[in-house]
């Protein structure tokens, strides 16, 4: 199965005006009990995710993606697709054209299935990318983003929402900072020319994120949004990329290398058992120790004992003699 779906969202002729239509701040869900309502868009939205979680459900994929605080989604026009937000949940919308039609206002851009309602359902197996083409040449976009600089990204938008509240969005300055705005987050969420965007690049860079674990010293422990981060990737792409080369989740995989790394300083090394549990992530020794046990069927020190018995130990042994 490949490890994405990719939407063609292909831009009208014209000169490029990028055009911010919509701009808010909502919070809470859109329904009551956890559901979501049916729609197409006919422009892009950009949703950054504030607080709180959320998911999209999209038809394209059969399933939904979870939405965490400091992500961001793109939606492409026309992509069957709905949201719900948990009760505490917070996102900032940005409705944008890339070249403008002043003539359709706010909520026109919006189309609902009448009717339709959907909930949380399975997740997704795979991610959504959206191809964005002109003539010859397009540009390659996940749907969803882990923003590793979240607090800048909230620093951009939220001055449109503003805007928006005020009823300055019309003002000539707040239009020429709308445009360059949506021109620098359309950039920075871009993984693509037409030669760089294949399933091969993002698997690349998984691999490259994976060769630097391996590498990991005494330190935190990064955490799985970082290292989808790390590799230019959606969780949910992360994820599909990692389970395909490893065979593993994230999560598992990172833990048996934490686990196959205390193993290695235990055998090799006479750092305290305390010292080995601290270097490989793990601040409680006795979680350490339950953990260890779990993969390896004894506790950290029968695991040293048991290796200098060995008869490899004692080789390796003489020869550093």
């Amino acid at each position: 199965m490949p490890d994405r779906v990719v939407f063609e969202d292909r831009i009208a002729e014209g000169p490029l005006s990028p055009w911010v239509r919509l701009a808010h701040v909502y919070p809470y869900g859109s329904h009551p009990y956890g559901l979501a309502f049916i729609r197409t868009i006919t422009d892009h939205e950009l949703i950054l995710q504030l607080e709180g979680d959320s998911w999209i459900w999209v038809e394209a994929l059969g399933g939904h993606i979870r939405i965490h605080t400091g992500d961001i989604l793109l939606i492409p026009p026309g992509l069957v697709h709905g949201l719900a937000q948990t009760r505490h949940a917070v996102e900032l919308a940005v409705h944008f054209d890339l070249v403008a039609r002043p003539g359709l206002v706010s909520p026109d851009m919006c189309r609902y299935q009448v009717g339709r309602l959907v909930g949380p359902g399975p997740p997704a197996s795979r991610m959504l990318w959206t191809r964005m083409r002109r003539g010859p040449s397009s540009m390659l976009f996940p749907l969803v983003s882990r923003l590793p600089d979240f607090t800048r990204w909230r620093e951009r938008l939220l001055p449109l929402a503003q805007a928006q509240l005020s009823h300055a969005l019309r003002d000539l300055t707040v239009e020429i900072t709308a445009a360059a705005t949506i021109a620098w987050a359309l950039s920075e969420l871009a993984h693509a020319g037409p030669s760089a965007a294949g399933p091969a690049t993002a698997r690349a860079r998984v691999q490259a994120v994976l060769a630097e674990l391996t590498q990991m010293g005494k330190g935190p422990v990064p955490t799985i949004p970082e290292l989808a981060a790390r590799a230019r990737l959606g969780e949910s792409a992360f994820r599909i990329q990692v389970q395909a080369l490893t065979g593993a989740t994230p999560r598992v995989h990172l833990e048996n290398l934490r686990l196959e790394q205390a193993a290695r300083l235990l055998t090799e090394t006479c750092q305290p058992v305390t010292d080995i549990a601290l270097t490989t992530g793990y601040a409680d020794p006795f979680h350490f120790s339950r953990v260890f046990r779990r993969c390896f069927g004894s506790s950290p020190r029968a695991f040293r004992l048991a290796s200098a018995l060995s008869p490899q130990s004692r080789v390796r042994g003489a020869k550093q003699k």
